[in-house]
């Protein structure tokens, strides 16, 4: 960096700064170095502990049907597993 103008400096800060951060926001779980099995299990914690994505009763479905709906709104924290998820398995979300 000897050299550098503070203006080159800012800026290569900036572009060093936006390298670290992850690129899925933390709110929500992350997918980096996750296996498709290691989705799945982690997809498949949320649907066995909640009823309400698994018992028809409570208006609960299959499995595929939860990852959809994970994978089509950004309010769900594994919003971002299930995208992947499909992605790897082929499916749409939809």
């Amino acid at each position: 960096m000897v050299g550098m103008k503070t203006k080159d400096i800012a800026k290569w800060m900036e572009e060093h700064e936006a390298a670290r951060k992850p690129e899925i926001p933390l709110q929500y779980a992350q997918i980096a170095g996750k296996s498709f099995d290691q989705l799945k299990a982690e997809l498949l914690i949320v649907y066995n502990i909640y009823p309400e994505y698994h018992d028809p009763e409570l208006g609960g479905g299959d499995f595929t049907s939860m990852v959809k709906k994970f994978a089509d709104d950004d309010f769900y924290h594994e919003h971002y597993v299930a995208k992947e998820y499909l992605k790897l398995k082929g499916l749409k979300n939809g």
